[in-house]
C-alpha cells in the first residue's frame, strides 16, 4: 500500500513540474492552499498545528505550481520554510519528510507530572521576578530534574494567576534607574576621587563619544543654518509640553531666537522621527507584561482607532493608527509589537474584544491572556495625555500625522516620565539629569556645542 501511495505521489509530482508555476493554475493553487491553511487552523483550535501526511504532502503539491517568491505570501499559519521544505522533498524524490514519525514510546500520561507542577507554581509564587529560565534552572540545581523553559512556560500560562499589580515600577525599571545613581553616595561621588584620574576619565569618554558622533551629527543637521542645540530644544518643547507650533515659537523668542513656527513644524517632521528611533534602539526591550487598549480619534470626520500598547511600568511599547479594529487589524498591530520588541511578552492584558482573542490565537498562541475586568485600566489611562494633545492641536489632520507625532510623542514621554511620586527627591533629580544627558547625546547637541 505504502508503494503504491509513493508512486501515486511521484506521477503527481512530475506532472506538476510539467505544468509548471505560470498561468491561472498558479492562482487556483494559491487560493487552495490559503483555504486548507484556514481549516488547518480551525482543526488545531489554540493548539500547534499537528500535520498529517495528507496535509504534507496536498501544501508541498500546491507550491509546485507557484513561483519561490509567492510562498512566502501564501504562509499564513505555516511558516514559509516549512512549505519550502515539503516543496524541496516533493523535488528530491524525498518522500520520506512527509509521513509523521511513529514514536515507539509507551502511551503514558501527558505533560509534567503533577509533583513538578505544584513545584513551578509554588516557586513562582514565592518569588515573581523569576523568569522560566531560572526557575528551570533552579529545579535542575535543587532536584537534577532536566526540564526545558518552554515547558515552566506552558505549566505558568496555565495553572499559574498572579496577583492583581497594585502599582509602581517593576523591579528591572527600578534597577535601571537605581543602577546609575550611585552619584549620590559618597563613596562613588566625585569628590571622592583623585581630581587628575577624575579628569583624565572625562576626557577620554568626551573625546570617544566626539569621535563617534561628530560624522553623524554633521550629516544630520547639514544645510540648516541655526544650531543643533536649537533645533533639539525646539522639538523637546513641543513633544515634551503641551504647547502650539506658535507657542514654541514665542518661547524661542523670549530668548532672542527668530524662527518662524512653519520652520518648527518643518524640524519636528524632520528631526522628531529620527530622534525616536534613536532612542528606541538605546532603551531596548521594555516590560514582559503588555497592556493593549484601542480608542477612537475622528480625522476629518472619519472614524480611526489608535491601537496603544504600555508596559507594568507606564511606558508606551508602540501605538498604531488604523482605520478597522476588526482581526486583521489586531494581528497588524501584534506583529509590529513583536518587530520593535524582538521576543514574545510573557502577559498579555487586554479588554473584552473578539479581535484580540482571535488574533492571539495564530499570532502569540503561547502568550497568557488576560480580559478581567478593570485589568486593563493602565492602558485606559495611557490614553489621557493624547486626548489632551488632540483637544489642544484641534484634532489631527490626517492618519500619518497621527502616526509621526505620537510615536515621538510616546518615546519622549518615556523618557521623561520618572513617576515623580515614587522617589525621592534627591533620586528624582538625578534621573532627570540623566535623562537630560541621553536626550542631548541623542540629538548630538552636546557634541556640535
Amino acid at each position: 500500500m505504502k508503494t503504491l501511495a509513493l508512486l501515486v505521489i511521484h506521477v503527481l509530482t512530475t506532472l506538476a513540474q510539467r505544468a509548471g508555476p505560470d498561468g491561472a493554475k498558479a492562482i487556483i493553487a494559491e487560493s487552495v492552499l490559503l483555504k486548507h491553511q484556514q481549516l488547518i487552523a480551525h482543526r488545531s483550535a489554540r493548539k500547534t498545528p499537528k500535520l498529517t501526511t495528507s496535509d504534507r504532502f496536498l501544501c508541498g503539491f500546491l507550491t509546485l505550481f507557484m513561483r519561490p517568491g509567492r510562498i512566502r505570501k501564501a504562509a499564513v499559519v505555516l511558516k514559509p520554510t516549512t512549505l519550502t521544505k515539503f516543496r524541496r522533498a516533493l523535488l528530491s524524490r524525498n518522500y520520506r519528510l512527509l509521513f509523521s514519525s511513529r514514536k515507539n514510546a509507551k502511551p503514558g500520561p501527558k505533560g509534567p507530572a503533577d509533583d513538578l507542577v505544584r513545584v513551578i507554581v509554588e516557586m513562582k509564587q514565592r518569588n515573581s521576578h523569576f523568569g522560566c529560565p531560572r526557575i528551570a534552572q533552579q529545579i535542575n540545581k535543587a532536584f537534577g530534574v532536566n526540564i526545558d523553559k518552554d515547558v515552566v512556560r506552558r505549566v505558568l500560562a496555565k495553572h499559574y494567576r498572579p496577583e492583581p499589580y497594585d502599582g509602581g515600577p517593576s523591579w528591572a525599571t527600578f534597577l535601571r534607574y537605581t543602577r546609575d545613581s550611585l552619584s549620590s553616595i559618597p563613596l562613588f561621588r566625585s569628590e571622592s576621587v583623585p581630581p587628575r584620574i577624575h579628569s583624565m576619565v572625562l576626557s577620554t569618554s568626551r573625546q570617544i563619544g566626539q569621535t563617534a558622533g561628530m560624522k553623524d551629527a554633521k550629516q544630520l543637521y547639514h544645510g540648516y543654518r541655526f544650531h543643533p542645540t536649537i533645533i533639539s530644544h525646539a522639538v523637546w518643547l513641543y513633544h515634551r509640553f503641551c504647547l502650539s507650533l506658535r507657542d514654541v515659537e514665542d518661547l524661542l523668542a523670549e530668548r532672542g531666537i527668530a524662527v518662524s513656527y512653519e520652520s518648527i513644524r518643518h524640524w519636528c517632521n524632520r528631526f522628531g522621527p529620527e530622534y525616536a528611533r534613536t532612542l528606541r534602539k538605546r532603551q531596548g526591550r521594555l516590560g514582559d507584561t503588555w497592556y493593549l487598549d484601542e480608542v477612537f480619534i475622528k480625522i476629518r470626520g472619519e472614524l480611526h482607532y489608535l491601537w496603544r500598547a504600555v508596559d507594568q511600568d507606564g511606558d508606551t511599547i508602540d501605538i498604531l493608527v488604523q482605520k478597522r479594529r476588526n482581526k486583521a487589524a489586531a494581528k497588524r498591530f501584534f506583529r509590529k509589537l513583536l518587530k520593535s520588541q524582538h521576543e514574545v511578552p510573557w502577559r498579555m492584558i487586554t479588554d473584552k474584544l473578539k479581535s484580540y482573542s482571535a488574533a492571539h490565537r495564530e499570532v502569540m498562541p503561547s502568550v497568557a491572556h488576560s480580559t478581567e475586568q478593570y485589568a486593563n485600566n493602565r492602558a485606559e489611562v495611557s490614553h489621557e495625555p493624547t486626548r489632551q494633545r488632540e483637544r489642544q492641536m484641534r484634532r489631527f489632520k490626517s492618519a500619518g500625522q497621527a502616526q509621526r507625532f505620537l510615536t515621538v510623542y510616546g518615546v519622549v514621554g518615556n523618557l521623561f516620565r520618572l513617576g515623580r511620586h515614587l522617589t525621592r527627591a534627591i533620586h528624582y533629580r538625578e534621573f532627570r539629569s540623566r535623562a537630560f544627558c541621553e536626550w542631548q547625546e541623542v540629538t548630538c547637541a552636546r557634541i556640535m556645542a
